[in-house]
């Protein structure tokens, strides 16, 4: 796998806790959340979302959407990480968020995981996950 830019991994210990995730609905409609409990698994190029309280965003995951994450690093560069989108309510990535990476004051009713395809930082592509894997 093509290891993630050390400029992104940097930007990523030193960003804003709040981010916003983009999916759609089966007719093309947007649907755009505050999300802020993530954790990111550089060496597979996934990043793993907690779900408090997604239920238009859970519904559009069923529905096969794609995903869009912006996140903001200090100071003040943008970050775009794009994705394919899976959703798990038990299994090994549940239970890890659950007693591993999630504050326990929060519900993880599930976890998100988002399969990095590309990154962008502003309009610039910075780095995109080889086709043969």
């Amino acid at each position: 796998m093509n290891a993630l830019p050390a400029e992104f991994l940097e930007d990523w210990a030193d960003r804003e806790p709040l981010a916003a995730l983009s999916t759609v609905d089966s007719n093309g409609t947007p649907n755009v959340i505050w999300v802020l409990c993530l954790h990111l698994i550089p060496e597979n190029a996934c990043l793993m979302i907690a779900d408090n309280a997604m239920d238009k965003t859970r519904s559009n995951l069923e529905a096969g959407s794609p995903g869009a994450l912006v996140m903001l690093a200090l100071p003040r560069r943008a970050w775009q990480l794009k994705g394919k989108l899976s959703y798990y309510s038990e299994g090994a990535l549940f239970d890890d968020m659950k007693h591993g990476w999630l504050d326990s004051s929060f519900p993880g009713r599930g976890v998100v995981r988002m399969e990095l395809q590309e990154l962008w930082q502003g309009a610039e592509l910075l780095w995109q996950r080889d086709e043969r894997e």
